[in-house]
């Protein structure tokens, strides 16, 4: 199985760095998302690979961007191979903040996230969540998503999850989180996160609590400008 928070999944991703008196965000793979969003007038770009159980495999990537200020905008699109086959999904997604977190602080914000696959052909779902972050230093900042999920044939869905990132050293990061949906099937990821200068690389390891066979990684990179 691959992560939930790629494009096509439920949705309920971790913060990426921290700066002296402010809470940073830079996305990537992970399911919990933040209540953090690009700079105003930048981009934030972020691919990943997944592999898992039975040669489950996806690989995505996404474009983030915040033209207006408190608005950030992003288009997602992956392959997926299953044993189906391949598959295409497209998603796109609107955050907002009506409170940005600072160090001691808390914020949160409104996601809102549709879904595709066969690229346009077949509408999969649409998602609305409130990220909570709230960074208790300026070494650990603790995530909290919830929300709901409307899927096609009729499989909706209240949605959670919790995160925790906690920065090791000046580039290193250990990031662990949980999350699943009213139905059942909690799942996990724990992973490092080492900067690169405008950028990150991720290395993660994801299970479930009811099968191993289903367990995946994921290694991801992203880039701002």
């Amino acid at each position: 199985m691959v992560s939930l928070r790629s494009v096509l999944s439920i949705p309920v991703m971790v913060i990426a760095s921290l700066a002296a008196s402010s809470v940073n965000g830079m996305g990537g793979h992970y399911v919990v998302d933040d209540a953090v969003i690009a700079d105003p007038r930048r981009c934030e770009v972020y691919s990943w690979y997944s592999r898992g159980g039975s040669n489950d495999q996806a690989l995505q990537g996404e474009l983030a961007c915040n033209p207006l200020g408190n608005f950030e905008l992003t288009l997602g699109a992956g392959r997926f191979k299953s044993a189906d086959g391949w598959d295409t999904g497209l998603a796109l997604e609107a955050k907002s903040l009506f409170r940005e977190p600072a160090i001691g602080s808390w914020g949160w914000g409104l996601v809102g996230r549709s879904e595709w696959r066969d690229t346009l052909s077949r509408h999969e779902n649409v998602q609305l969540y409130l990220p909570v972050t709230l960074a208790i230093n300026d070494h650990v900042l603790l995530h909290v998503n919830g929300g709901g999920v409307w899927e096609r044939n009729d499989k909706n869905a209240f949605t959670w999850g919790a995160a925790a990132d906690i920065a090791l050293t000046g580039e290193l990061s250990l990031i662990a989180e949980t999350y699943g949906t009213h139905r059942g099937g909690t799942e996990y990821q724990v992973g490092l996160r080492n900067s690169l200068g405008a950028g990150f690389i991720d290395f993660s390891y994801g299970w479930t609590n009811s099968s191993f066979s289903d367990n995946w990684f994921t290694i991801g990179l992203a880039w701002m400008f």
